[in-house]
């Protein structure tokens, strides 16, 4: 836990942890049923549970990834996800890759 919260010292504290904010989608994600998903989008999901900064990758090999990669991937394939909290958490993705759409 103090590695972590050294991490977010060093970070600019307007931005969260990655993870955290998947973790934030997964709960809005869950809160709209049992078998409501992206399937396109969920293993971008999933991998983003993985990463703390858009500085990390993940993956191996040939199959590895950055960050920003996975975010862009995620974000484009998240279009139907509408709803209260879709666009805040949409928009702090964006803002950590710096995507001005």
């Amino acid at each position: 836990m103090e590695k972590e919260e050294n991490l977010i010292g060093v970070m600019n504290m307007k931005h969260r942890l990655i993870y955290h904010i998947a973790q934030d989608i997964l709960k809005d994600w869950a809160s709209r049923g049992e078998h409501w998903d992206l399937p396109e989008a969920r293993q971008y999901l999933d991998a983003m549970m993985w990463l703390k900064t858009t500085k990390c990758t993940h993956g191996t090999g040939n199959r590895k990834m950055s960050a920003d990669s996975i975010i862009r991937y995620f974000l484009c394939n998240v279009g139907l996800w509408r709803g209260q909290k879709a666009p805040e958490l949409k928009q702090e993705l964006k803002d950590l890759i710096h995507l001005d759409v």
